[in-house]
């Protein structure tokens, strides 16, 4: 007599979970509840600003304007500080030059490379603040 082998299949019995398991599906429970809360708002804050009494686009081009009329008396204040700095310079420079004339070489040296970096910082401000300033 032959016998049939029927095949059955069986569901395997569920793996006991460790508190890893526990805490690693609560975690993946907490974030989708998370994506799904983030949706909500999105949506609902989506749906306020269309029904919102406020253009935003409107209020986005007036911040625009205010942000452009700051740079504009920024700009105006720092081309007053660049010239009252250079006439200060020239005021310096004209009451130190004779004092300069009767120091000894070492000295004089120094004086001048002082000189030569506060002109390279004067050129640097006019470059970096005044010029962007002026083109803008």
């Amino acid at each position: 007599m032959t016998e049939k082998t029927t095949s059955k299949t069986t569901k395997a019995a569920p793996k006991p979970s460790t508190p890893a398991d526990k805490v690693k599906e609560a975690g993946y429970t907490v974030v989708g509840l998370g994506v799904m809360g983030a949706q909500k708002v999105a949506e609902k804050s989506k749906a306020l600003l269309d029904r919102s009494p406020v253009d935003v686009n409107q209020a986005v081009d007036q911040a625009k304007d205010q942000m452009k009329k700051v740079q504009n008396v920024a700009a105006r204040s720092a081309v007053k500080v660049d010239d009252a700095a250079g006439k200060a310079v020239a005021k310096i420079e004209a009451a130190t030059k004779p004092l300069e004339e009767k120091l000894p070489s070492s000295a004089r040296t120094v004086v001048d490379k002082t000189r030569s970096t506060s002109k390279d910082l004067h050129d640097q401000f006019r470059t970096k603040v005044l010029e962007p300033a002026a083109q803008g």
